[in-house]
């Protein structure tokens, strides 16, 4: 079964930022900038990603699902490297208020070559599982029970990717991409 790129599946504050921009309140201070995000993307027929330019380091995002209208997601991300690897640390606005994103980032590895981006949101179960066995500080959300919390500093979190394999933590499917539409 397809995973779809709007699902988020689990978020965390202040993840891959520097250390000296953890007395930073805002965490794009070092940012990375990649000039091949910005566009608009399609995953098969039914979901479009829309990416912006980036300004003062974040780059404004809406993803839209064609079948279902109402299912939409906005916000914003930046863009952040460790060890050579890409990551988007993606900062969702929820406008009713309904959903625990406003305080935290959802964190996804991505690669792209500019005509087709691949992104692999955190495997939520090995990431439940690390939590569980208190290898990372973590909750379940109290509002949305499907959200999983990871309550760390950045180093601690940093250090968790790179002692956790990439393909377990964030599993890419060559399959799985969206592709260039402008």
């Amino acid at each position: 079964m397809r995973r779809s790129f709007l699902a988020a599946v689990a978020y965390h504050p202040n993840l891959m930022h520097s250390d000296s921009m953890a007395k930073s309140r805002d965490p794009v201070d070092e940012s990375t900038k990649d000039v091949l995000l910005p566009g608009a993307w399609e995953a098969g027929k039914k979901e479009v990603a829309y990416i912006g330019k980036p300004v003062d380091g974040w780059m404004s995002f809406a993803c839209v699902n064609r079948s279902v209208k109402e299912e939409k997601l906005f916000g914003k991300m930046y863009v952040s490297k460790l060890e050579g690897r890409g990551f988007l640390n993606v900062k969702f606005h929820d406008p009713d208020g309904n959903r625990d994103f406003e305080d935290g980032y959802l964190i996804a590895e991505y690669r792209t070559n500019g005509k087709r981006l691949w992104v692999s949101p955190v495997d939520a179960d090995l990431v439940k599982q690390a939590v569980d066995r208190n290898q990372v500080p973590g909750a379940i959300s109290e509002r949305d029970s499907s959200i999983l919390v990871i309550r760390a500093e950045s180093t601690r979190v940093r250090e968790f990717i790179r002692n956790t394999p990439a393909e377990l933590l964030f599993p890419f499917n060559q399959k799985e991409f969206l592709s260039r539409i402008r």
